[in-house]
């Protein structure tokens, strides 16, 4: 299935250039009003010991991701970098281009002295 805008064209004008269009604060402020609605229909299916356990599990973490953030997860990038070990690589990559660089010169030299 094919994603995005089939007209646009890569590199192109974007077809959305303002981006997102904001929620309205009316809209918001609206929302706000049924808060504590919300809040206590949750903490109603999170006690009801009817409800299906899903429910209830569900309610308890929109509850504790409203009084104490989502949980942080942890990644795993797969990156290794140990700093002191690239700057030593990168001073020895160094070091050898300089060497380089002065044996091209000594050469140099040598061809023009004859």
């Amino acid at each position: 299935m094919a994603r995005g805008n089939p007209n646009w064209v890569k590199g192109g004008k974007s077809p959305n250039e303002g981006g997102r269009p904001r929620m309205l604060p009316d809209l918001r402020e609206a929302a706000r009003n049924y808060s504590g609605d919300a809040l206590a229909t949750l903490a109603k299916i999170m006690l009801d010991s009817e409800a299906p356990h899903s429910a209830r599990v569900g309610a308890a973490r929109e509850i504790l991701d409203r009084g104490f953030g989502k949980a942080v997860q942890a990644v795993d990038l797969g990156v290794n970098l140990n700093v002191a070990e690239s700057h030593a690589n990168i001073l020895m990559r160094l070091a050898e281009q300089a060497r380089h660089k002065k044996e091209e010169a000594s050469r140099v030299l040598e061809l023009t002295a004859n």
